[in-house]
C-alpha cells in the first residue's frame, strides 16, 4: 500500500492503490485479453495535451468547449484559446483539493496548490481584459482524497509550511471553504461560483453539472443573446 505520508514528496497518483491492487489480478488484469472495467477507467489518469475541442449541448444550446492541458509546459498554449470568437465566455478551473501537501510534477520544490493559487491569479490579471460576458466556474476536485488526507490522518493544511494563514483545523467543511476563500479572493469575475466534487461520482458530477448549466443559462440570458451561441 502507498505510504500518503510520503506520497507528497513526489508526484504518485491517488489511484495507485487501486491498480496495484488490480495487478496481483495477473493474468486476469492486464493481458491482451483484459477488458478495463468502469472503476478502472474513471481512475485511470492522462495528461491533456494541446488545445482539445468538442461541441456540447445544453438546454437546446450548442457551446464549444476547450479542454486545455494543466501542467508548466502546456499552459503557454492558453493564449491561442479563441476567446475573440465567442459570444460569452465560461470558463472551468479545476483544482484537486488533495494538492494542498503535495509537489509538482515538474519541480518537486513547489507545493501544489501554492502553483494553482498562483496560476489562477495570474490568470485572472490577463482575463481582465475579456470585453465580453464571461464567468468563472472553479471545481474542487478529490474532495474525497482531501477527507482521507485532512480528516482521517490528520494532514494540516498547512503542511508545507507555504499556508501560515491557514486555519488550524481537521473538518472537512472547514478545510473546503478556506481553500474556496483563497481562490474567490484572487478572482476578478463577477460571475465566481466554487464547487467541491469527485469527478468519478456520477452523482456528484450530475448535481454540479445541473447547477452549473443552470448558472450559465442565467448570466447568459442577462448578458447576451442566448441565439448568437449557436
Amino acid at each position: 500500500m502507498l505510504d500518503k505520508q510520503r506520497s507528497n514528496k513526489t508526484d504518485v497518483m491517488e489511484s495507485w492503490d487501486h491498480f496495484a491492487a488490480r495487478c496481483q489480478e495477473f493474468p486476469k488484469f492486464g493481458t491482451i485479453n483484459w477488458i478495463p472495467n468502469r472503476e478502472d477507467i474513471l481512475l485511470n489518469r492522462v495528461r491533456t495535451c494541446g488545445l482539445i475541442s468538442d461541441n456540447i449541448k445544453i438546454n437546446g444550446s450548442y457551446l464549444r468547449i476547450y479542454d486545455t492541458g494543466g501542467t508548466i509546459g502546456e499552459r503557454k498554449k492558453w493564449r491561442y484559446l479563441p476567446f475573440q470568437d465567442s459570444a460569452a465566455i465560461c470558463i472551468f478551473y479545476v483544482v484537486a483539493l488533495s494538492d494542498y501537501d503535495e509537489v509538482l510534477f515538474e519541480d518537486s520544490s513547489k507545493n501544489r496548490l501554492k502553483d494553482s493559487l498562483w496560476t489562477f491569479e495570474i490568470f485572472n490579471n490577463h482575463a481582465k481584459e475579456i470585453d465580453r460576458p464571461a464567468c468563472m466556474i472553479l471545481l474542487l476536485n478529490k474532495v474525497s482524497f482531501f477527507k482521507e488526507k485532512l480528516c482521517e490522518q490528520r494532514i494540516p493544511l498547512n503542511f508545507s509550511g507555504e499556508f501560515p494563514e491557514a486555519p488550524d483545523t481537521f473538518d472537512l467543511d472547514d478545510g473546503v471553504e478556506w481553500v474556496k476563500g483563497e481562490f474567490a479572493k484572487r478572482s476578478s469575475f463577477d460571475a465566481f461560483n466554487a464547487y467541491s466534487l469527485d469527478v468519478i461520482n456520477e452523482e456528484d458530477l450530475k448535481l454540479v453539472m445541473s447547477n452549473c448549466s443552470s448558472e450559465l443559462e442565467k448570466i447568459f440570458r442577462e448578458k447576451v443573446n442566448i441565439a448568437d451561441l449557436i
